[in-house]
């Protein structure tokens, strides 16, 4: 599970890097975030979800859950 999360990261970097290549990546990771921005950020989700809801609908991917397996 973890390596699935680390691949949809880093396919979602890639696509902020290359429609805002002047945005330093590196600003995502910063640990220390101001409330100013923790603000902004409560204030995206919703769209955002929105966006990620629509893109995983389009993904058409069935993954089973564990009791499917049992």
């Amino acid at each position: 599970m973890k390596r699935c999360a680390q691949l949809c990261t880093r396919n979602v970097l890639a696509q902020v890097q290359v429609l805002s290549s002047e945005f330093p990546l590196s600003k995502i990771a910063d640990e220390a975030k101001s409330q100013e921005y923790l603000d902004d950020v409560e204030k995206v989700e919703p769209e955002v979800e929105d966006l990620a809801r629509r893109i995983v609908d389009n993904l058409n991917i069935d993954i089973s859950s564990p009791d499917d397996n049992a």
